[in-house]
């Protein structure tokens, strides 16, 4: 329908499109639309359908911006293997070291001054 409007002289907006991205490769989408309207002021242009006449021009001309993407492979990716869980030892000894803690509080009379405790502690490098 498009070809024959064409050889009769008429609007046809995907070619005049083509025509301003094959003048201005680095022409933005709205700039060309803006640029049609002002050479036809008569004609109706659509501003969906014309982005789209936009893309397929950049696209027939090589600009399109976008690397195709690499093909899907026919072999399927490998999921990882499910997280272990905790065994009852390494709870066991987690325990012990929060009865420790809980010591340590209670002799440094509240939890920051066990805090700066342990800092010194780490600072003499004691038990390394």
């Amino acid at each position: 329908m498009a070809k024959k409007k064409a050889s009769q002289g008429a609007f046809v907006m995907s070619a005049e499109m083509r025509k301003v991205v094959s003048e201005n490769p680095e022409i933005k989408g709205k700039d060309a639309i803006a640029l049609l309207k002002k050479r036809f002021p008569g004609e109706k242009i659509n501003e969906n359908s014309a982005n789209v006449a936009f893309s397929n021009a950049r696209k027939a001309i090589g600009v399109s911006g976008k690397s195709t993407a690499p093909a899907a492979s026919s072999t399927p990716t490998r999921r990882p293997a499910a997280a272990k869980t905790q065994t009852a030892k390494t709870q066991t000894g987690n325990f012990s070291v929060l009865e420790a803690a809980k010591d340590l509080v209670e002799a440094a009379g509240d939890s920051q001054t066990a805090i700066e405790a342990l800092k010194q502690l780490d600072k003499l490098q004691v038990g390394k």
